[in-house]
């Protein structure tokens, strides 16, 4: 999003959604916080109101590509870090792995009820 006008338009579209109790967009974080019925109203169907909006929904499919590209950070990081000579191949391998590891928890969390839990998501 680039602007506050756009977190307006994604949120309008999701509000028109006939089960959702709440949207919200920060437009600092490009965050949407829905409040819905998940037994009546599917993510494909929020991610389509956003796309019909103008705008595109981020999936954690796209960060696998990312990883496989950037696979060398870690296996040489990794390697370094066994060997006790981190560098900064390290420092990438770590930051990221523990980015997409602490979100993926915060998808269980949100897939178990919590949705406070979308505030903490890095993908």
């Amino acid at each position: 999003m680039t602007c506050a006008a756009c977190a307006q338009a994604s949120e309008r579209a999701v509000k028109k959604l006939p089960v959702v109790e709440e949207a919200a967009v920060n437009f600092a974080t490009e965050k949407l916080f829905i409040k819905f019925d998940d037994e009546k109203l599917g993510i494909d169907e929020i991610q389509a109101a956003v796309a019909k909006a103008g705008y595109e929904a981020v999936e954690i499919t796209l960060v696998i590509p990312v990883i496989a590209a950037g696979h060398r950070f870690y296996s040489v990081g990794i390697k370094a870090i066994v060997h006790r000579s981190p560098n900064m191949d390290s420092l990438i391998a770590m930051g990221t792995s523990a980015a997409i590891l602490y979100s993926l928890f915060s998808v269980l969390n949100i897939a178990n009820g919590n949705f406070r839990a979308v505030e903490n998501l890095y993908f």
